[in-house]
């Protein structure tokens, strides 16, 4: 039994994009070893541009046809049977086939861009043009450099500019300059950020709430609270959730954000929750206070007394009928 080695190996190498290439190595170990493919540690499989080759005598290879630019990177091979591992690594570097010389131009040119206040908006072209075109942003003539805020990507084909939480001095003309040794070209489009209309304004918050009252029948009361918010919140009374209106027992004020209710000759009627509510375009909020009436204790009397009638027999009397026996039903 053997543990596994690699006996023969490539240390890098480089192709030309469009080309085909093949990794070749020898393996030995007995059991015969399993073969695992890596780029840049990412395991690869067979497709229609990568295929495996494998021999009984541990020849192993990989090729890939057509190499693209983008399969630059680090190879791995991973040999293995249950007596041990064994790797090998080679670095694999695709170089751009030359193209006939072209001056830089726009396949797609910039468009003018609208968004609001802290989107992300973006523009986007494509080039072309060989020598590959150099490529600068500018905004309002002057040059764009990348930020937190900007993020510029360009693969020397397809470029974008991404503005992060645009902001109202965001907005102008944006420009992209593409130039090689033959030639340049450029294109514009117009950046407008609306700005946010409640971006400095602010939720009704209470800073003082209403108190709890008692009071007697026939007392004025008074229920108080601060609260702050922009715009100015709108605000509502109420007691035991149904709204109150001014008249000349119940009088509101409200002035520089402090909130008053006043009910003058106060009855057992006013008596459970009173509640002042503040609400603008950002929210809404509330807040509570009890009123309690004392009805002073009195003995027993009639609103309206009985009085003597003379009527009829089988006649109805408040609702009663007097029948014969002088009994009511």
């Amino acid at each position: 039994m053997q543990g596994t080695r690699v006996t023969r190996t490539q240390y890098g190498f480089r192709t030309l994009q469009e080309s085909s290439a093949k990794m070749c190595l020898k393996v030995t170990g007995y059991p015969l070893p399993e073969i695992t493919w890596y780029k840049d540690d990412v395991q690869l499989h067979e497709d229609e541009r990568h295929t495996f080759y494998a021999d009984e005598d541990g020849f192993f290879a990989m090729t890939i046809d057509p190499v693209q630019v983008e399969d630059t990177g680090r190879y791995t091979c991973m040999a293995t049977n249950e007596y041990g591992q064994a790797s090998t690594s080679a670095f694999f570097r695709v170089l751009k086939v030359e193209k006939e010389a072209a001056p830089p131009r726009f396949v797609n040119t910039l468009k003018d861009q609208e968004c609001k206040e802290g989107e992300v908006i973006s523009f986007e072209c494509e080039v072309e043009g060989w020598p590959e075109p150099e490529l600068v942003w500018l905004v309002d003539d002057q040059p764009l450099r990348p930020s937190h805020d900007f993020k510029i990507e360009y693969d020397g084909m397809n470029a974008k500019l991404e503005i992060r939480d645009a902001q109202p001095d965001d907005t102008g003309v944006y420009c992209v300059k593409i130039q090689n040794e033959f030639g340049t070209a450029e294109s514009k489009a117009e950046l407008t950020v609306i700005p946010d209309p409640d971006k400095n304004h602010v939720a009704p918050e209470f800073q003082a709430t209403i108190e709890d009252v008692e009071c007697d029948e026939g007392d004025e009361v008074r229920f108080k609270s601060v609260i702050t918010g922009d715009p100015n919140p709108d605000i509502i009374w109420m007691i035991n959730g149904i709204p109150l209106t001014e008249s000349e027992k119940i009088r509101f004020i409200s002035e520089d954000g402090i909130c008053i209710l006043i009910i003058k000759d106060v009855t057992r009627h006013f008596d459970g929750t009173v509640t002042c509510q503040g609400t603008n375009r950002l929210g809404t909020t509330s807040c509570d206070g009890r009123l309690k009436v004392r009805v002073p204790p009195a003995p027993p009397s009639f609103a309206k007394p009985l009085e003597d009638r003379i009527v009829q027999e089988n006649a109805v009397v408040g609702g009663l009928k007097l029948m014969n026996g002088n009994s009511l039903l």
